[in-house]
């Protein structure tokens, strides 16, 4: 029992070498609060994850081996995973200048090669997702535009009607282009309730990942496998 006095609570000093408390700066910065909403979101899905999964490493302790071996082996299996983990790595290496780069030399992950979509899957997708339905529209602007997640998924029907003009968020590269008679057939059956083509079922812009969410479900909805992804759509 103390008598007298103040007690004293002793409270645990925090480290700002962790990867996590390096997450925080970074999110609170000006480099991070910059970025387009799209980019923001994306960005912080993958840190959130490394935080989960990496939190707890030293930041400044991080080397090739340790990377190699504690980061990206447990995503081979994952090459696209482990391709952005490295990119989002090296992002709060050369924030916090981190020297020298414990990235240096480390491989990019290659992925699998997306294919094209067969005639007959094609076919598949479009006899599950008629003309008039959100699935059947997101398709054929992808299809027809050559558009990817990302541009998609907040193309508006000012961007669409009498010819299609969007610009690229990964390049920043402006596209106009005619509206081809499919797409225009496609257009004409979707009810225009918002002023983003396509919405969500409660009538809300798509954010990119539950744009992707929804077309995964669309195209397994349809039969297809999965190696069928929206970025293989094109009739090659």
């Amino acid at each position: 029992m103390a008598m007298g006095g103040t007690q004293k609570t002793a409270t645990k000093k925090v480290s700002t070498d962790i990867i996590s408390a390096k997450i925080d700066a970074y999110l609170k910065s000006a480099a991070y609060t910059g970025l387009s909403d799209s980019s923001q979101e994306g960005y912080s899905s993958r840190l959130e994850q490394i935080r989960t999964d990496h939190g707890h490493r030293a930041f400044s302790g991080l080397t090739k081996e340790r990377i190699e071996t504690f980061i990206l082996a447990p995503l081979a299996n994952k090459p696209g995973a482990a391709l952005d983990t490295l990119k989002k790595l090296r992002i709060l290496i050369n924030h916090f200048k981190l020297t020298p780069d414990p990235t240096a030399g480390i491989k990019r992950p290659k992925g699998g090669e997306i294919r094209a979509w067969t005639d007959r899957e094609l076919a598949a997708y479009e006899r599950r997702w008629p003309l008039g339905t959100k699935q059947r529209t997101a398709y054929a602007l992808m299809l027809n535009m050559g558009t990817a997640r990302v541009d998609t998924h907040l193309l508006t029907w000012h961007q669409v009607d009498d010819g299609a003009c969007y610009r690229r968020h990964k390049t920043g590269v402006q596209v106009d282009m005619d509206v081809s008679e499919d797409l225009e057939k496609t257009l004409a059956a979707m009810p225009r309730k918002h002023v983003v083509v396509i919405t969500t079922a409660y009538g809300k812009p798509f954010t990119v990942d539950g744009f992707s969410r929804f077309m995964r479900d669309a195209i397994t909805a349809a039969g297809l496998p999965l190696s069928c992804q929206p970025h293989g759509r094109a009739r090659l």
